[in-house]
């Protein structure tokens, strides 16, 4: 037999909010590296772009900065991935086996 308890509900609820919360320190932290590594090992390259121009810039390509200070700030978003992943389960595994 298989029960759900709605204690875990609110257990449940926070990690969730937890992990979006950690989402968008990734998402802000990544646009932060790019800014770091514009105003420096790429600011050549970003200063003969045309103003308007719009580029994707990818985790391959930051992790290549060859910055020492934008590669520990890899390390930390990889840190936060792997949090997320290890806190991250589905509600339905939220149960106790009798």
């Amino acid at each position: 037999m298989v029960m759900k308890f709605k204690q875990y509900e609110k257990y449940y609820n926070m990690r969730s909010e937890i992990d979006e919360w950690l989402g968008e320190i990734a998402e802000q932290l990544f646009s932060r590296m790019v800014d770091l590594a514009l105003a420096g090992k790429w600011q050549k390259w970003a200063k003969k772009q045309p103003v308007g121009t719009v580029f994707e810039f990818s985790y391959e390509m930051i992790c290549d900065t060859g910055d020492a200070n934008v590669d520990a700030l890899v390390e930390l978003l990889d840190t936060i991935g792997d949090t997320q992943k290890a806190i991250s389960w589905e509600k339905s595994e939220v149960k106790l086996r009798l």
